[in-house]
């Protein structure tokens, strides 16, 4: 229906399109007891069937397909840091993974150890390596896709990433473009996996932070914004961030407005700031679905009841309505 082109958006991020592990009980907070599934992708169990939730290979190749006559590219959500909850990967290769032992005598515990308990990939493996980049190979060649949000990028060994982005590796970026997902304020930090580790291009978290701060907030400081621009000297080429307003893993810019006591309208208006300058200053964009119609969301909908969390589904009949995509 030209909804992504009339927003001017180029391109689609979708999730992890793999096959997940069965689901599992919440262990506390408003859901416990309930089941929790992988909807979101995150906890594979094979890294190359898709997961029937999302489709058929058949039908991914499509979307692929028709976003490409439609002039739009898609870049496909991918994990190589860890594998789903007793994945049997697990049991098949316990050599793959780093183990407690391993964890207690790391150097890098981000690195060495499982993040939220999932089993942790040992990448200075050369048979894990070999895995994981094959089965990048495999969704950028079968299916097509021109991009890889590469998620938990900090948790993976940088000798990886050194191979991976290679010429010849499964991240050269003369055949695919990569984002990485580095959960940190640090600038100093994201330029290292930039210019020395050559990840293509990674999310703005330090811009996303002071953006949470105080463009939602009444007690907002734009000269802390600003700092942030003021550090663009550490990167080689500040262009080739990605900036946001928020995303999966965090509140909903909204959300974070109205709980600092922001009304809902003027929280709007913030938004509509916010968004105005992340598509105004260096690098590309990224905008969460829904956040193009002010959708509330409070966090991982592990933690919030249904209708709270911030991966609801989208409300395409707000569309209309709202300032942000009516004009």
């Amino acid at each position: 229906e030209g909804y992504f082109g009339r927003l001017g958006f180029t391109a689609i991020w979708i999730s992890p399109a793999v096959l997940q592990v069965p689901a599992t009980p919440v262990a506390d907070g408003p859901n416990q007891g309930r089941m929790f599934a992988g909807y979101h992708g995150y906890w594979a169990e094979n890294f190359v069937q898709t997961d029937p939730h999302f489709g058929t290979l058949k039908e991914l190749k499509k979307l692929v397909k028709m976003a490409h006559a439609r002039g739009l590219k898609i870049i496909q959500d991918v994990v190589v840091n860890h594998a789903g909850y007793n994945a049997a990967l697990v049991t098949q290769n316990p050599d793959w993974f780093n183990d407690e032992a391993d964890c207690a005598a790391a150097t890098n515990r981000d690195q060495d150890c499982p993040l939220a308990g999932l089993p942790d990939f040992d990448q200075t493996n050369p048979e894990v390596v070999a895995f994981l980049n094959n089965f990048v190979d495999y969704w950028v060649n079968e299916i097509g896709i021109d991009g890889i949000r590469m998620d938990t990028v900090k948790h993976v060994e940088d000798g990886y990433w050194r191979q991976f982005f290679a010429a010849g590796g499964p991240g050269d970026p003369s055949k695919v473009w990569t984002v990485g997902e580095i959960f940190s304020g640090d600038v100093g930090f994201l330029a290292y996996y930039l210019d020395d580790l050559d990840l293509p291009s990674v999310f703005d978290f330090p811009l996303y932070y002071r953006i949470r701060d105080h463009l939602s907030s009444p007690g907002g400081n734009l000269d802390d914004v600003a700092v942030i621009f003021d550090q663009d000297g550490l990167y080689s080429d500040p262009s080739r961030l990605t900036t946001f307003v928020d995303n999966h893993d965090v509140p909903r810019f909204m959300s974070e407005a109205v709980n600092r006591g922001v009304p809902v309208a003027n929280a709007r208006e913030r938004l509509d700031m916010a968004l105005s300058l992340i598509y105004t200053v260096r690098g590309t964009p990224s905008v969460y679905y829904g956040t193009e119609i002010a959708m509330q969301g409070k966090g991982d909908p592990y933690g919030y009841p249904l209708g709270e969390s911030n991966r609801e589904d989208m409300e395409f009949s707000q569309v209309a309505r709202l300032p942000l995509t009516g004009r």
